[in-house]
């Protein structure tokens, strides 16, 4: 018995801990976690809520993503922020479209800290050059895309990945992207982190240190996998947003309008 007993916990650090420390090849890993954003364009509500005294200031965002390239927000204060608080802006790739406070249209870059198109990308492709200028991933990724696809080798090694390891959050086995933090160090380095097992982003560190944490995850209509909760932290804030609802929006001239920078013309009084 004592014999049986060895053999087990033997075979077991043996085997099982190699095929749980497998790392599959970046480019499935991406192409998994793409397919999880859906298909068509969404409607998602969700509070915002940073805590401040002598009480939290609370918003209601409604985003209209079509993907990680188009979208548009719309913010509304709540509680003491109602009537104070309304903008809409528009994403278009790397710019921000919106009115002032004069009517005017102004258009600006999206910051650094731009997280929502890590949650959306259909296509890895788009979101490579995101993780590259935010330093979660080498520029050998984009060279990855130019690569023809040959006939499948078998015994040809795969090409090294010193970029992705195992991780954690929050008890979960993730894919790390990134290069890890070096003892001692400072700062912590930026990455994105994956889970495992259902393929969604589960955490973003960006250069700056602000830090993306999602939780809670759905699996919502048209093959969106969204989380229901996510904790934003920079400097010494935070912010959790909380989702309210999600709903495919169906393909109209008004919803098309929606993404059009003309929705935006409020003019002399926004």
């Amino acid at each position: 018995m004592a014999f049986r007993f060895l053999a087990l916990v033997f075979l077991t650090f043996t085997f099982g801990s190699t095929s749980h420390a497998y790392i599959p090849d970046f480019k499935m890993i991406m192409s998994r976690t793409a397919e999880n954003h859906g298909r068509g364009t969404f409607q998602i509500v969700q509070d915002v809520v940073l805590q401040e005294e002598p009480e939290q200031l609370v918003v209601r965002e409604t985003w209209y993503i079509k993907n990680e390239n188009q979208m548009r927000l719309e913010v509304r204060g709540r509680n003491r922020l109602e009537g104070v608080v309304s903008m809409s802006f528009l994403y278009d790739g790397s710019r921000r479209l919106y009115v002032d406070p004069n009517g005017a249209k102004k258009v600006s870059r999206v910051s650094d800290d731009w997280f929502e198109p890590y949650f959306h990308f259909r296509f890895q492709k788009n979101i490579k050059p995101k993780m590259v200028a935010a330093k979660m991933a080498p520029s050998d990724i984009l060279e990855e895309e130019k690569r023809k696809p040959g006939p499948f080798k078998p015994n040809e090694p795969r090409r090294p990945q010193p970029y992705l390891r195992l991780g954690r959050v929050g008890g979960v086995v993730a894919y790390a992207v990134g290069e890890p933090t070096a003892v001692g160090a400072t700062e912590s380095a930026p990455g994105m982190w994956i889970e495992q097992d259902q393929f969604v982003v589960r955490k973003l560190r960006f250069p700056s240190q602000s830090t993306v944490v999602a939780s809670d995850y759905s699996n919502y209509t048209n093959q969106l996998f969204y989380p229901n909760r996510m904790t934003v932290s920079w400097g010494n804030r935070t912010i959790q947003i909380q989702v309210i609802g999600v709903v495919p929006v169906a393909d109209s001239s008004k919803a098309a309008s929606l993404l059009n920078e003309a929705s935006l013309d409020f003019g002399k009084d926004p």
